[in-house]
């Protein structure tokens, strides 16, 4: 439940940053709206045959937003894109929060990834094949 919800605040803040393209001389228009679908994997894809326990959730965002006058247009992707890194710290800072309100204790992974303190290096390592690759 932490994952699920740490995503739609990701997600709702990356959204406050959505732009209609309104066409080649006119600035885009923020729209704060798109439209999104969410698929969520327990394991990342199989490296030697071994599927590691890997919790993740793809978001695929579609090439449409509505504007104030109710008209729909295509993204102006440029501010989503430039805005990706913001989103996913938005995702581990709640994920963290809402770790430690479960009870947990936390610690910054290498790369800035909230990770549940208690696991060693070994078993991380042997359940990181794919950033091996």
């Amino acid at each position: 439940m932490a994952h699920r919800e740490s995503v739609r605040a990701a997600l709702s803040e990356l959204e406050r940053y959505t732009q209609a393209r309104i066409g080649n001389i006119r600035a885009p228009e923020t729209t704060g709206k798109f439209a999104a679908a969410t698929f969520e994997h327990d394991t990342a894809r199989p490296v030697e045959g071994y599927a590691a326990p890997q919790l993740h959730t793809h978001a695929v965002i579609f090439n449409v937003t509505e504007r104030e006058n109710g008209q729909t247009r295509a993204l102006q992707p440029q501010e989503l894109f430039a805005s990706q890194s913001y989103a996913t710290n938005v995702y581990r800072s709640e994920l963290a929060v809402r770790l430690k309100d479960l009870g947990y204790t936390i610690e910054r992974g290498e790369f800035g990834q909230p990770e549940i303190k208690g696991y060693t290096k070994e078993y991380m390592e042997a359940n990181s094949l794919r950033r091996e690759q």
